[in-house]
């Protein structure tokens, strides 16, 4: 129905409506005659405004910058995988010949 901006940013203005409204219920609070109302409209509002802001947000994209380390990372495992796969085969041939 909306775009993912204009979601984002009706989204803002309820989250920004909903925390002015709870500073005027505890600002009534303060005065000695509190408006519950206020404070059921303000709690109302922050969870529906957090919901529009976050419900059609994409994941973030993968980063590079640390791609580097990541596939010096993976050669290492499969260097170990290589060396522990080798041992097993030759574990497996020793056995073979033993018996």
């Amino acid at each position: 129905m909306f775009s993912e901006e204009i979601s984002f940013k009706i989204g803002q203005y309820l989250l920004f409506v909903g925390l002015i409204i709870l500073i005027l219920f505890f600002a009534s609070d303060q005065a000695g005659d509190p408006i519950f109302s206020l404070f059921c409209v303000g709690i109302l509002l922050i969870p529906l405004g957090i919901y529009t802001m976050f419900r059609f947000r994409q994941p973030p994209a993968p980063s590079d910058r640390f791609s580097a380390v990541r596939k010096w990372q993976q050669a290492r495992k499969a260097a170990k995988q290589r060396q522990r796969d080798k041992k097993d085969g030759e574990r497996k041939g020793e056995r073979e010949k033993g018996s």
